[in-house]
């Protein structure tokens, strides 16, 4: 069978391609793991849900090493397709917020896990050295 000039050819999936999506996934389970934590006073006689502790650690190595690798590439120009994951950085502090808003609502009554904050500030940390690193090659490309 001929292929039609307007369908695209897929490529295959990258290593980048695996760790985005494993990384998504990730990112969906520890912020129902965050919120169902977070309402443990109402639920807590059905289900106990608590955030390991490692696991906000364990994310930002794996968010490190995605940023590293995704700039290096940019660097040697070999990037492939462009991902929003700024995406994950709003979806956290929105989270974070809403979060806040109804411990702050609720007298005290919910609590804001300090596993959210810690992983808000290891996603912060990771995207903003991304934006500094670009900052500095744009600035010395132009030299």
């Amino acid at each position: 069978m001929k292929r039609r000039s307007n369908q695209r050819k897929r490529r295959p999936w990258s290593i980048d391609d695996c760790i985005f999506s494993f990384l998504s996934v990730w990112t969906i389970t520890q912020l129902t793991m965050v919120v169902l934590e977070f309402l443990s006073p109402i639920i807590g006689h059905y289900i106990q849900v608590k955030v390991p502790g490692y696991m906000p650690f364990s994310y930002f190595l794996l968010l490190s090493l995605y940023v590293v690798r995704k700039e290096v590439k940019k660097r040697l120009r070999r990037a492939r397709v462009k991902r929003r994951g700024e995406i994950y950085l709003k979806l956290w502090w929105a989270v974070l917020f809403l979060l806040y808003l109804v411990e702050g609502m609720s007298g005290g009554y919910f609590q804001v896990p300090w596993k959210a904050v810690e992983t808000v500030f290891f996603i912060s940390t990771v995207y903003y050295s991304s934006e500094i690193h670009r900052y500095f090659l744009k600035k010395t490309a132009n030299k």
